[in-house]
């Protein structure tokens, strides 16, 4: 009988599992590697898309907001690695883009708009501004500016990664960009004394009279076949020509009924308002530590009186006509801005006024403006709806406002006297008339009637735009 053994398998041996861990091991070694080099690829791929991203989002917003450009006011150069352009755009806000390091000590790209700051990209390690004229010749002359180049290498926070660049080319629209780049402008004519210098072109849309002038620069008229518009400018939003006291009457912390008085050697704080159409008197030796708003008028004796007012608010507000008495000794200085519905009257015998916190006007007129004191500094705009004058009996006069407005007009302005230094952009819509013994002034003039300059002046051409800061109150 034949016997058959029947062998059961109850498992693998020690040998075959052996065989077969290391068969995965060999696998698993060739296909490991594989995925760490895909992982640390979609990781690299993942950070530079990041970063690009970031860089392309605040290359979007520079290329966007300076496409509405209306002046451009200061470009670093192409070798300067921490980029800054500043600019006016057509609401007349002032806008820089800039490397700066933030509180973590990062270098970010910065958005600062009307002096608040905001991050926009980063961390970045270049930010380059090429500025170029109509030629595409590279140029640091801001009034010559057409176009710029933008740059900027956007880094890995974590140092893994090379820097991405990201770059574009901003051409500016004309009808943006201020092209008003002459130190002198008419809309009429234009005559100098033969005791004029003028570092820069002048431009009349009728004729240039020089006289003997010396002219550093190209001069042309109606003869050279070009005519240049008049710029536009409504002063109405920047002057008192509108009631501000009512909006002012909530801040106010002391409401009063009546004529006022304000006795001399006095101090008062606080935030004051005459309300019922009445009226203030300041006498001399008042210090003043606050805001005076009057539904009337407002009389000053300056002798020995200052005015500081505080929370970025005016200095004084007058709902009819603001005064300084003629006085002949001490000194006035003001710490803010004023504001008069009718007119503005400044005389006596030293007077410094200052702007707002932000504001950059000194004062402004709803009618007319006319300083008559000896001495006068401002530091800030002066601004009047009707005829802007300074009388002859003035001798020395200082008008600081860089790259903006020191005189605007909504008709004329007269500087009669002597000793005028000016910083800054004159504009008339009607005529401009420099009859003082002596004027020194780097900036603009620009007029919408004629323009004279009767005696001794140097004017040099300055950059600069064609608004006021924005007002306190709208109408």
């Amino acid at each position: 009988m034949n016997s058959f053994v029947h062998r059961q398998s109850l498992g693998i041996t020690l040998i075959e599992s052996l065989l077969v861990i290391g068969v995965i091991g060999i696998l698993m070694s060739a296909i490991v590697p594989y995925f760490i080099t895909m992982n640390k690829a979609w990781t690299v791929a993942n950070r530079q898309d990041d970063m690009m991203q970031n860089g392309r989002m605040g290359l979007a917003k520079m290329v966007q907001e300076l496409r509405q450009a209306n002046q451009i006011v200061s470009v670093t150069g192409s070798g300067n690695l921490n980029g800054s352009l500043i600019f006016i755009d057509k609401n007349f806000n002032r806008i820089e883009f800039k490397r700066y390091t933030n509180a973590s000590n990062k270098s970010m790209l910065g958005y600062v708009k009307n002096g608040s700051l905001s991050e926009l990209a980063g961390p970045i390690s270049r930010l380059v501004f090429t500025a170029k004229t109509t030629d595409l010749s590279a140029t640091q002359v801001d009034a010559l500016v057409r176009s710029v180049d933008i740059a900027m290498d956007v880094v890995d926070d974590q140092g893994f990664l090379s820097p991405q660049t990201v770059q574009a080319t901003v051409y500016f629209r004309k009808k943006f960009l201020g092209s008003f780049y002459k130190t002198c402008f008419a809309k009429t004519d234009i005559t100098l004394a033969n005791v004029v210098t003028i570092s820069g072109n002048v431009h009349a849309n009728h004729q240039v009279d020089l006289k003997g002038a010396t002219l550093q620069g190209l001069a042309t008229d109606s003869d050279d076949g070009i005519s240049i518009a008049v710029p536009t400018l409504n002063l109405s939003t920047y002057t008192a020509a509108y009631d501000p006291c009512l909006q002012l009457k909530p801040s106010a912390t002391i409401i009063l009924n009546a004529n006022t008085t304000f006795v001399q050697g006095q101090t008062y704080t606080g935030f004051y308002y005459i309300s019922g159409g009445f009226s203030a008197t300041v006498e001399k030796n008042v210090v003043f530590n606050g805001t005076l708003v009057a539904e009337g008028d407002i009389s000053i004796d300056g002798n020995n009186v200052t005015f500081t007012p505080s929370g970025g608010n005016p200095a004084i507000v007058a709902g009819k006509n603001f005064t300084i008495v003629d006085f002949q000794d001490g000194h006035f200085e003001c710490y803010g801005t004023i504001y008069a519905k009718q007119s503005i009257s400044c005389n006596g015998r030293s007077a410094t006024f200052h702007t707002s916190p932000g504001r950059g006007i000194a004062m402004a007129s709803g009618g007319t403006l006319v300083i008559s004191g000896r001495t006068f500094t401002s530091v800030g705009a002066l601004i009047a709806k009707d005829d802007l004058s300074f009388a002859n009996t003035t001798r020395t006069m200082t008008l600081t406002q860089t790259n903006g407005a020191a005189l605007l007009s909504e008709k004329s302005i007269t500087c009669l006297g002597k000793d005028f230094v000016i910083d800054g952009v004159v504009f008339a819509k009607g005529d401009v008339t420099f009859s003082n013994n002596t004027t020194a002034m780097t900036g603009m003039i620009l007029s919408g009637g004629n323009l004279s300059i009767a005696h001794s002046a140097t004017i040099a051409y300055k950059a600069g735009y064609f608004y006021a800061p924005p007002p306190f109150f709208k109408e």
